[in-house]
């Protein structure tokens, strides 16, 4: 698939504008700040559920760059590459380490609803992906990759199959594997582990709302 130039467009750039499309599919408008201008008209583009969850698994959801190491998520079960929450927060506090970092932000502005809680670092933790591979081949010849469960190995983003991060090690693990479990241990590392540490990512409304409540306690 290429452009009029004959650029060709890579699984990359498409994970990418899928990111983008997921973060502001949100229609809600927040006032706070400032007045919404009478004539805002907001355009969302409806994002299926297997595009929302590939996006999700495969990109940050800050900056929507591919996920790379180092990889970190925040209370609220989002995952981000650690670099883009460090240059965000540096940003908030009108640090900027470079000219697109300064842009990017500005960009972010209108989505301060969703990235508001990253204020420190404090605000994420270190997580540590499971690199699966698939029988999906990419241009050349090789061999896709997903991120997945370590135990089970079920494929992050599959329909019905829920992950969770453990706080304390940072491990990524299925809610199936977790619950196969009679103790309280990573499977991995057996670092023990409270209710508390296990941060379900991109969980349902509801699952969100309580880590929205538990992350304002905090």
């Amino acid at each position: 698939m290429g452009l009029d130039g004959g650029t060709k467009i890579s699984r990359t750039d498409i994970l990418r504008g899928q990111s983008w499309a997921v973060a502001n599919s949100d229609t809600s408008r927040s006032t706070r700040g400032g007045a919404v201008q009478a004539g805002y008209l907001h355009q969302s583009k409806e994002i299926s559920k297997k595009d929302r969850a590939e996006a999700c698994w495969s990109a940050c959801a800050l900056s929507g760059a591919a996920l790379r190491s180092p990889v970190a998520a925040c209370w609220l079960g989002r995952l981000y590459n650690k670099e883009a929450v460090i240059e965000h927060i540096l940003a908030r506090q009108g640090s900027f380490v470079s000219e697109e970092a300064t842009y990017a932000f500005a960009n972010r502005l209108h989505l301060q609803e969703e990235f508001g809680h990253l204020k420190t670092l404090k605000d994420i933790f270190n997580v540590h992906l499971t690199h699966l591979q698939t029988d999906e081949m990419l241009d050349g010849g090789l061999a896709a990759t997903h991120f997945g469960c370590p135990v089970l190995h079920l494929r992050a983003g599959a329909p019905g199959v829920e992950f969770q991060a453990l706080s304390t090690c940072g491990h990524v693990i299925s809610e199936r594997a977790l619950r196969q479990i009679d103790e309280q241990a990573c499977p991995l590392c057996s670092q023990t582990y409270v209710d508390a540490d296990v941060v379900p990512l991109y969980g349902n409304p509801e699952q969100v709302s309580a880590l929205w409540s538990r992350n304002k306690r905090l």
